[in-house]
């Protein structure tokens, strides 16, 4: 059992390190399995999306793992990467049929994270929640969509980048306006 704690640990040491070459050896190795868990319910995979390196997810998913498990909180790796905004991770994860269960079923919080971010590193989240298919019109703050939220900011390009992904320019606050009251 000590044993098998410490290769857990050697493990996830690579996963932060993103060693995906020497984990990649370790996994064939059978030192460890890419499903074993940690005392929070998360596995090598979930910490992987935490630190964001996709040749280590890349890894991890070659030998075996599972990218819909869920963590003591109910969260994927998907889900975890977009907590963190690892854009990239959770775009390489919804690729190999990853879906972010936990941030579908409470969208206000995954937009709220991606609208907090300015410029390209939010086009890169819009485009994420997009492929992983959190609605582009959920509600936010109070009764405003993301795309509301963008174009009171005058973010011309979040908005064009929504419009493509779906968001709905008819979607009403709770005043009766419209994302064109405030274009």
């Amino acid at each position: 059992m000590a044993e098998q704690v410490d290769s857990y640990e050697r493990a996830l040491a690579l996963v932060r390190a993103g060693k995906s070459e020497e984990l990649r050896k370790m996994l064939r190795g059978e030192e460890v399995a890419p499903g074993d868990k940690d005392s929070s319910g998360r596995t090598l995979l979930h910490h992987a999306a935490e630190v964001g390196e996709p040749a280590t997810i890349d890894a991890l998913l070659g030998c075996g793992a599972q990218p819909n498990v869920v963590d003591c909180n109910g969260k994927t790796p998907a889900d975890v990467a977009l907590e963190h905004s690892k854009f990239a991770a959770a775009q390489r994860l919804a690729q190999s049929n990853g879906e972010a269960t936990y941030y579908r079923e409470h969208p206000a919080l995954a937009w709220k994270r991606v609208l907090e971010l300015k410029g390209k590193e939010r086009l890169r989240g819009i485009e994420t929640l997009s492929l992983l298919g959190i609605d582009p019109n959920a509600v936010v703050m109070g009764k405003l969509t993301p795309l509301v939220c963008v174009v009171m900011e005058d973010d011309i390009a979040a908005a064009r980048c929504l419009i493509k992904q779906g968001a709905d320019v008819r979607c009403e606050t709770n005043r009766g306006r419209t994302a064109l009251h405030w274009a």
